[in-house]
């Protein structure tokens, strides 16, 4: 074997270790996933300092529709958990700043996703959150697919699992579904580090799942985002380090998308 062809192979391997690993892709994510969940909560509790602010504030208290919070649930797996950006420059987080100030409310957001999950991780961690067995939000969303697309698993399982998965968004909405929307899958295919696996391959693929996900919210009656598009325009220092994620940028135009097509 020649030193060219030895070098070659160990270059594939080491970038297939690589993406693996920051796509979230291993054993342990199959047989037992564990969800990250986060809760923002950004109203301030503060104690009334005079007699006419306690009457004020049990008046509130009195009405509990002056007292409603709006709540929204982020379903879905690495590039909604920011995977390599902190917390604040995760989309659904500037989402949810930039919410507040469009409605002028308080909105407490729960995250429900993790690195490498696939449809049916994220229906398995859904299964264990028990307060959602008994919870409605104002506004559910969902991105969901890459991972699946990568580890190759059967689209007939992409095709039931979804639409399960958006059933499951639209009774959380109490069943409102104005209030849940769907993003795309970004298309990894376009990174330098998908191109050594074939991007126009990973493209096609996507972009047949993009297709089913979009035809299936139409026909369910659920907005559909295309964040792929921006996506696809990405230069190389818009990515985090590990070269495939977003950065805190780039989801920010994603938000800007969802805030274009969902009627808040």
């Amino acid at each position: 074997m020649s030193d060219e062809l030895i070098y070659r192979l160990s270059s594939n391997l080491l970038a297939f270790c690589v993406l693996a690993v920051m796509i979230g892709c291993d054993s342990d994510v199959d047989s037992s996933p564990v969800g990250t969940s986060t809760y923002t909560d950004t109203s301030i509790q503060t104690e009334p300092d005079t007699d006419e602010e306690r009457e004020t504030s049990d008046d509130d208290n009195a009405n509990p529709e002056s007292n409603e919070i709006t709540t929204y649930l982020a379903l879905g797996d690495s590039y909604t958990i920011g995977e390599g950006v902190i917390e604040s420059e995760r989309w659904p987080i500037q989402l949810t700043s930039d919410l507040e100030i469009k409605l002028n409310t308080t909105i407490k957001t729960k995250i429900l996703a993790q690195t490498g999950w696939t449809t049916s991780d994220l229906i398995f961690a859904m299964n264990q959150e028990q307060d959602l067995s008994d919870t409605t939000f104002t506004y559910v969303s969902l991105l969901i697919g890459v991972n699946n697309q990568f580890q190759g698993l059967s689209f007939s399982l992409m095709e039931d699992e979804f639409q399960e998965l958006l059933d499951r968004a639209i009774t959380l909405s109490g069943n409102n579904k104005d209030n849940v929307f769907v993003l795309s899958i970004p298309d990894y295919g376009v990174t330098s580090l998908g191109q050594s696996f074939g991007g126009s391959t990973i493209t096609s693929e996507l972009m047949t799942y993009n297709n089913h996900i979009k035809e299936t919210c139409s026909s369910n009656g659920i907005e559909f985002v295309n964040i792929t598009t921006v996506s696809n325009i990405m230069s190389d220092d818009q990515f985090t380090s590990d070269g495939l994620h977003p950065n805190g940028y780039v989801y920010g135009l994603w938000v800007d998308e969802v805030l274009e097509t969902v009627p808040f």
